[in-house]
């Protein structure tokens, strides 16, 4: 089985919305043997209201990485960074 990363175009309905919103998300995506997709996983891994939105999100990934990580516990930057 293989995988990469795809586009899917999900259309969210939400009880707080007066119209239903169509989302882009990038999620892990598997296939069978013959290529064919055979699932993906329950979450994205990014998402966003348009393309431009998703290429935006992901441009903004990109540049946490040239940013110093960020201890979960308490919320503090350390001075580990993520440069060689």
């Amino acid at each position: 089985m293989s995988w990469n990363y795809r586009v899917f175009k999900r259309i969210h309905n939400h009880k707080y919305l007066a119209e239903p919103e169509t989302l882009y998300e990038i999620r892990e995506t598997y296939y069978d043997e013959n290529g064919q997709v055979n699932g993906w996983a329950e979450m994205p891994d990014a998402i966003a209201d348009s393309l431009d939105g998703l290429k935006w999100t992901l441009n903004r990934m990109m540049e946490s990485l040239d940013k110093n990580i960020i201890d979960e516990s308490s919320g503090i930057e350390t001075n580990e960074s993520t440069r060689p």
